[in-house]
């Protein structure tokens, strides 16, 4: 049975979902079982708890150190990001269902994982 299904049809994604997507690819590691995020800012720590509790994703965070961790530990999770292609080769990648959303869900993505990762000069 194949990992990754080929999406044939136009699959739309959950708002919450779209902004969670965009933390995992900015911050996160996804592991077998789980999606981990090493944070150190406060300001990455409240954005991630606050996406995280509005998608309804159950999570723990530990202080180890200086960093704070944040695991979201479900299998089911980690098989849906699989599924939808946010993993090829051990590497995160934007999945193509993404490319197949609204131009408000795309900026979406794109605001949020800029939030966290990206910088834009002229």
């Amino acid at each position: 049975m194949p990992e990754r299904l080929p999406i044939t049809v136009k699959s739309f994604l959950e708002r919450e979902k779209v902004i969670v997507l965009a933390d995992i690819l900015a911050d996160g590691h996804i592991a077998q079982r789980n999606v981990q995020f090493k944070l150190r800012r406060e300001f990455k720590i409240a954005k991630i708890e606050k996406d995280l509790k509005n998608a309804g994703l159950n999570y723990t965070k530990r202080l180890d150190g200086i960093t704070t961790r944040i695991d979201v530990n479900s299998a089911e999770f980690v098989r849906w990001l699989h599924i939808i292609g946010v993993v090829e080769n051990n590497t995160k990648s934007i999945p193509s269902i993404l490319y197949h959303q609204s131009r408000e869900v795309i900026e979406l993505f794109l605001a949020h994982y800029l939030s966290l990762d990206g910088y834009v000069n002229k």
